[in-house]
C-alpha cells in the first residue's frame, strides 16, 4: 500500500510543494494550539490567586490572539491542502481515463462497465479524501499527541507518565482493528460494483425489462445486491462502533486519572491548581488523537480496497501497441493482404489460415453464418486483436509495423453494434472532426440517406440524440452511423451489417450512393441486396473460407452463397445484376 501512496503522492507535482506547506502550517497551528491551555494554569496562578488585573488582561488578550493566528494558519492549510489534493485527483482521472483509451478490448471483456464507473467515480473520490482528509489528520494525530506528551512531562513528569498507561491497550486493539476490516472492506467494493452493475444494465437494456414484463425480476435482483451491501455495512460499522466504544472508554479514562491522580498531588503540593488546569485543559490533546484511531483505521482499509481497484488500471498497459520504429501511413494506394492468418481466444481457433487480397478500389463482401468469424476480420484489420499467426500487410508491410493512430485512421467504420454518442447529429457525424464545416456534414449524411429524417427533427443538425441513440429507430441510427463513416473520409470504408434495420427501398438508394464513393470497401452483410455487385464475395465458415467469387460465379455452385439466393427470390436478384451488369 505504501508504493501505491507514493505513487499518488508523486502526481501532486507541481503542486506538491503545498501539500508539505499545509501540513507544516498544521504542525504549527498544533504548537500554538497548546498554549491557551498553559495561559489558563498561569491566569490561574499568578492572575486570579494573586489578584494581579494587568497580568489577567494582558493574558486574556495573548489568548485570543493565539486562537485567532490559529485560525488564519488553519485558513491556508485547508487552501493549500485542497489545491494539492485536487490537482492529485485531476491528474489521476485524467491518467486513468487516458489509460482507459488505450487498453484492449480484453480488458473490457474481463471488467463491467459498472465496475469501471465505480472505480472512477467512488473508488477515485475515496483516494481524495484519503489525501484531502485521512493523511493529514493521521500527520496532525500523532503530532499533536507527541507535542502534548512532551509539553506535559514539563510539568509534570509521573502524571504525563501514568496517563500513557492506556496507549499499549490502544495500540494492541488499533492492530486488531485494522486486520479486521481489511477483509470487509474488500467485500463491500465487490459487492457496490456488482451494484453498480445491475443499475446501468436495467438502464441501458430498460426496453428490454418492459418488453419481457421484468420489471419485478429486476427489482427483486436489485434488491438482492442492496441487501448484500447493507449487511456489509452493518457488519462494517458493529466492528467500528465495538473498537470505537473502546477507545471512547480508555480516552474516559485518562480524564480520570488526570482529576484523581493530579487532585491527589494538588491536595499535596506537588503541582499547583494552574498547573492542573493546564493538564485537564490538554486532556482534549492527548484524548483527541486516541479517538481517532476508529475513524482513521477505518478509512485506511477503505482507500486500501479502492486502490486495489485503480492501480491495475493505472499500471495496466496494453498488449497492442507501436513498436518504437512504427511508421506513419497517410492512405492505402495498393492492397491489403492475408498471409495465412488464424487467430485465437485462449485454445479456440476462431480465424483459421485465411489468403485473401484486397486491391485499391476494390469491394469486398463477407458472408457467413452467425458466429463465423466475420467481425474478427475486420477487428483484426484495425488491430483491435493482433494476430495469433500469419501477417496481414497494407502495400506490403505488415500492420503491426505502422503506427496504430495512423492505420486505423484510414478506415472508416460502421460498425454492426452501432453507438451514438448523448451529443448533437451534427456532432455524431463530425466525430473524426469536430471542425468539419456543416455543409459536409449534410453530404454525408445525403449519401447515407439520413439527410431527410435529420430535418424533420426538432433541432435538425443540432438536435440532441440521447445517451446511446435513444429515440431513433434502428434504421435512423444505422444511417448516422453510415454517415459518420464517410466522414472518416478514409480509404477504405468498413461497413459491417449496416443496412440490416433499413428497408429495402432506402437500402437501395444508400447501396446507389456507395456506389459513387472511390474507395476500398468491405461490406459485412447477409442480405444478398448488400453484397451481390461486390468484386468479389467471400464465404466465411467455423473461421474458414468455403467460397470465393464474385456473384455470377458463387449463384451456380452449391453452397452457403446459392442457399441463401435461394431463399432471398433469386429471379429479382438476377434481373438487377442483369440490368446493372
Amino acid at each position: 500500500m505504501f508504493f501505491k501512496i507514493k505513487t499518488l503522492f508523486n502526481l501532486m507535482k507541481p503542486k506538491r510543494y503545498l501539500y508539505i506547506l499545509g501540513l507544516v502550517l498544521s504542525s504549527v497551528s498544533i504548537i500554538i494550539a497548546l498554549f491557551p491551555p498553559a495561559i489558563i494554569g498561569a491566569l490561574i496562578d499568578y492572575g486570579i490567586l494573586a489578584n494581579n488585573k494587568a497580568l489577567i488582561i494582558q493574558l486574556i488578550i495573548i489568548a485570543f490572539s493565539i486562537i485567532l493566528i490559529k485560525n488564519i494558519m488553519r485558513y491556508f492549510m485547508s487552501m493549500s491542502l485542497e489545491s494539492a489534493v485536487q490537482h492529485c485527483a485531476v491528474t489521476l482521472k485524467d491518467r486513468l481515463f487516458s489509460n482507459l483509451q488505450h487498453l484492449d478490448i480484453s480488458f473490457y471483456s474481463a471488467n463491467t462497465s459498472g465496475d469501471l464507473m465505480a472505480r472512477l467515480t467512488g473508488d477515485l473520490d475515496m483516494v481524495r479524501h484519503f489525501f484531502a482528509y485521512v493523511v493529514h489528520v493521521s500527520f496532525e494525530a500523532v503530532f499533536q499527541f507527541v507535542a502534548s506528551f512532551i509539553f506535559l512531562l514539563t510539568i509534570n513528569v509521573p502524571l504525563t507518565l501514568l496517563l500513557m498507561v492506556c496507549a499499549p491497550f490502544i495500540a494492541f486493539f488499533s492492530y486488531k482493528m485494522f486486520k479486521n476490516l481489511r477483509s470487509m472492506h474488500v467485500r463491500n467494493r465487490e459487492a457496490y460494483s456488482q451494484l453498480n452493475s445491475i443499475t446501468k444494465e436495467n438502464i441501458d437494456g430498460n426496453r428490454t425489462v418492459k418488453a419481457f414484463v421484468r420489471e419485478e425480476y429486476e427489482s427483486d435482483k436489485m434488491k438482492v445486491g442492496n441487501d448484500k451491501v447493507r449487511d456489509i455495512n452493518i457488519e462494517i460499522n458493529r466492528k467500528w462502533l465495538k473498537f470505537s466504544l473502546l477507545i471512547d472508554f480508555f480516552s474516559l479514562s485518562l480524564s480520570a486519572i488526570a482529576l484523581v491522580v493530579g487532585g491527589y498531588f494538588c491536595i499535596t503540593k506537588q503541582i499547583t491548581i494552574g498547573e492542573l488546569s493546564v493538564f485537564t485543559g490538554l486532556l482534549w490533546a492527548i484524548s483527541g488523537p486516541l479517538r481517532l484511531a476508529a475513524p482513521i483505521i477505518n478509512d485506511f482499509q477503505r482507500v486500501s480496497a479502492s486502490l486495489d481497484k485503480i492501480m491495475p488500471i493505472y499500471f495496466a498497459t496494453p498488449n497492442i501497441y507501436d513498436k518504437e520504429d512504427a511508421k506513419d501511413i497517410d492512405s492505402i494506394k495498393d492492397s491489403i493482404v492475408f498471409e495465412n492468418v488464424s487467430f485465437s481466444i485462449g485454445k479456440t481457433k476462431i480465424i483459421k489460415n485465411i489468403n485473401l487480397e484486397i486491391k485499391s478500389g476494390e469491394t469486398l463482401a463477407i458472408m457467413g453464418p452467425t458466429g463465423s468469424g466475420k467481425s474478427t476480420i475486420l477487428s483484426l484489420l484495425l488491430r483491435i486483436y493482433d494476430v495469433s499467426e500469419g501477417s496481414i500487410k497494407i502495400d506490403g508491410i505488415d500492420i503491426r509495423d505502422y503506427k496504430l493512430d495512423s492505420l486505423r485512421r484510414c478506415f472508416g467504420v460502421s460498425a454492426q453494434d452501432v453507438f451514438l454518442f448523448s451529443n448533437t447529429i451534427e456532432g455524431n457525424i463530425a466525430f473524426s472532426d469536430p471542425e468539419m464545416s456543416i455543409e459536409e456534414i449534410q453530404k454525408y449524411a445525403s449519401s447515407s440517406c439520413a439527410d431527410s429524417f435529420i430535418r424533420k427533427t426538432p433541432e435538425g443538425y443540432e438536435t440532441i440524440i440521447g445517451e446511446m441513440g435513444v429515440g431513433l429507430s434502428g434504421g435512423q441510427k444505422q444511417r448516422i452511423s453510415l454517415a459518420r463513416a464517410l466522414a472518416a473520409n478514409a480509404s477504405v470504408l468498413v461497413l459491417d451489417d449496416t443496412t440490416s434495420a433499413v428497408d429495402m427501398e432506402t437500402e437501395k438508394k444508400i447501396q446507389d450512393e456507395l456506389s459513387k464513393i472511390n474507395c476500398t470497401k468491405i461490406i459485412i452483410a447477409q442480405r444478398i441486396t448488400s453484397v451481390f455487385k461486390a468484386d468479389k464475395i467471400m464465404i466465411l465458415e467455423k473461421g474458414e473460407i468455403s467460397q470465393i467469387g464474385n456473384h455470377n460465379y458463387l449463384k451456380n455452385i452449391d453452397g452457403y452463397y446459392k442457399t441463401v439466393l435461394d431463399i432471398q427470390h433469386p429471379d429479382r436478384i438476377a434481373e438487377e445484376v442483369v440490368c446493372n451488369g
